[in-house]
């Protein structure tokens, strides 16, 4: 049975056929539109033409997506309770040490540029929601004696003004800004050494998300690196679980909701890593898998 990560690849190598002989130009978000028809089109033909297991998976594959909108991306839902949801996620990710893990993944280069660079490491997180991630980046920072200047952005502007309240309550030195996310190459060059995401990739549609792998890579002078989780049978039946345990203790029916929809929306590793290569052609992309159930991925820019 053709797996899906095989069958993601073989996608992308029918694409890069059918632009072989074609204009040069590049359009990054026209291409990857372009692949995901094609990955559409090509899961059709299996499941109508494919052996009955093959069938089975592509057709379960094809059901398990959705684009319906999280209520958190939705204009017309409260902000206040767009807030309950965050802060349902910022417990799950301190319950399952997630924080932890892309702190982890950061240490490296937060070094590299202390002892190497003798400079503070600058950080920008974005679609950082209430900014937990980078609270706890600050507050790791100073155990570890890290020399650091911390950003979190979001383009709410709820999440910014009451992350900064926060922040002044806690004499937090991390800084809050109001940044579209995809509009990341309108910001300085070199501006940061790091861009971090949080479970937020599969927020963003699949052109949009080769947009910001896009843009990372102009303002970042290390790495961009994010951490979700991806789309599969367990993840699934683990999410959808957990969530609906955390909204009956929490009395918070919305967290599951969003998080049901959140985990048919994860993409899978290999798409993930095809669109950071697409859209970022000349950096170095690692794709890893930290824990179950998680993807890491890594951008680094061309060493300059």
């Amino acid at each position: 049975m053709l797996q899906l990560s095989q069958f993601y690849k073989e996608c992308h190598d029918l694409f890069c056929q059918q632009k072989t002989g074609q204009s040069h130009t590049v359009d990054i978000q026209a291409d990857t539109a372009h692949l995901m028809k094609l990955i559409m089109a090509e899961r059709n033909n299996y499941i109508q033409s494919g052996a009955f297991l093959q069938k089975l998976q592509y057709k379960f594959d094809q059901l398990l997506w959705t684009d319906e909108i999280e209520y958190i991306d939705r204009d017309d839902f409260p902000a206040a309770d767009k807030q309950k949801i965050v802060d349902g996620l910022h417990k799950k990710n301190s319950l399952f040490g997630t924080y932890q893990k892309i702190f982890n993944l950061i240490l490296p280069y937060i070094r590299e540029v202390n002892q190497q660079e003798n400079r503070p490491c600058k950080i920008l997180e974005i679609a950082g929601g209430s900014g937990q991630l980078a609270f706890f980046l600050a507050k790791k920072a100073k155990i570890h004696s890290l020399n650091v200047e911390i950003t979190s952005s979001d383009i709410v502007e709820h999440y910014v003004i009451e992350s900064a309240k926060q922040a002044n309550k806690s004499n937090s030195l991390v800084t809050f800004k109001q940044i579209d996310a995809l509009s990341l190459d309108k910001l300085p060059k070199r501006e940061y050494d790091l861009i971090l995401n949080l479970h937020s990739l599969h927020h963003f549609s699949a052109e949009q998300l080769a947009k910001i792998f896009y843009g990372s890579q102009i303002i970042a002078n290390k790495a961009f690196v994010a951490m979700d989780a991806y789309r599969g049978v367990r993840n699934l039946l683990f999410i959808g679980g957990s969530a609906f345990m955390q909204s009956m203790v929490t009395l918070n029916p919305m967290y599951a909701h969003d998080a049901w929809l959140s985990a048919r929306k994860m993409y899978p590793q290999k798409l993930l890593e095809i669109i950071a290569k697409m859209a970022c052609p000349d950096s170095h992309v690692n794709v890893t898998q930290p824990s179950i159930g998680l993807t890491a991925l890594v951008i680094e820019p061309e060493r300059r």
